[in-house]
């Protein structure tokens, strides 16, 4: 009974139904185009109706496709019990506990940070056979001293002894000391929201978010204006008069172009479903990888370990 209702709810929703509509008008139309009617170009050279059929093939498949992405990532969202709203439920439980201590997580954030840049240069080294970690405090200028043995004297009275290195491993040391091998930083806001982002202000936050907002509403607009004048223009460049009565060869060919655009349809809207759950399969991704930081930083500070 659940499931049903489950079913029931998303498929009423009302974005979920405009686009059952768009889908529905789009399969309407392959039909007429079909059966009821053909391209031909305006100069009346029939010989080039193969460009009208590969437009109105192409704007299908952008179309369905389009479609597809927002529908599956719809679907993924509400579904209930799904991953995302699993992992989403855990996202938040854990930063109700994490919170009151932010001021303390990003101070343990750029701790784990270092370590786990560091811990990723040692496995780097330990792939070149490189085993004294010790090389990462040297400095750049220092490397070519370690073509032989090496002896270095520290600021705090301490010395090491590095054994020679070949030239690619010092080229390896050499990329890491220059930062051409980098580990980026994630800021700290995206441990503590699902979208990565935190309002500090938010009067500031919401004037911000007009702006972006008119901008974005202008972006759909103007991308909307530029597809309904690609369609036109295909229109007019390709023109459409209904079809003659035949023989059974054209209507052999009608049904095989028909099933063609079928097939441009539903292909191109199960690849856009699929591009729409593969995004949401990200977002999981990150979301899991977010509560695992901030639950490995509630276990410690609740054990009194603040350091990584």
């Amino acid at each position: 009974m659940s499931r049903e209702v489950k079913y029931i709810d998303y498929y009423s929703d009302r974005t979920t139904i405009l686009r059952f509509v768009a889908m529905s008008l789009a399969f309407i139309l392959v039909i007429v185009l079909g059966f009821g009617a053909r391209f031909y170009l305006q100069t009346e050279f029939d010989a080039l109706d193969f460009w009208g059929d590969l437009a109105f093939s192409m704007s299908l498949c952008v179309y369905c496709m389009f479609i597809g992405v927002p529908e599956a990532r719809d679907n993924y969202h509400k579904k209930k019990d799904g991953r995302y709203q699993v992992c989403m439920g855990e996202f938040k439980k854990i930063r109700s506990e994490v919170s009151p201590k932010d001021s303390y997580f990003d101070e343990w954030l750029d701790v784990y940070y270092k370590e786990q840049r560091d811990d990723f240069y040692r496995q780097m080294l330990t792939v070149k056979g490189v085993t004294n970690y010790k090389v990462l405090d040297l400095d750049a200028s220092e490397l070519d001293d370690l073509r032989q043995p090496y002896h270095k004297e520290w600021p705090d009275g301490t010395s090491t002894d590095f054994r020679s290195l070949t030239e690619d491993q010092i080229d390896e040391v050499r990329r890491i000391l220059t930062g051409k091998i980098k580990v980026r930083k994630i800021p700290n806001d995206t441990f503590k929201t699902a979208n990565g982002k935190v309002a500090a202000n938010e009067y500031v936050s919401q004037s911000k978010k007009e702006g972006k907002e008119t901008m974005t509403y202008a972006a759909l607009v103007i991308s909307r204006l530029i597809l309904m004048f690609l369609i036109s223009l295909i229109l007019v460049i390709f023109g459409i008069r209904l079809s003659e009565a035949g023989d059974k060869e054209q209507l052999v060919n009608q049904i095989v172009d028909t099933i063609g655009r079928l097939w441009t349809m539903i292909s191109s809207y199960m690849y856009g479903f699929s591009i729409g759950r593969m995004m949401v399969t990200n977002e999981c991704d990150r979301i899991e990888f977010k509560t695992r930081v901030n639950s490995l930083f509630n276990s410690r500070s609740n054990g009194g370990i603040m350091n990584v």
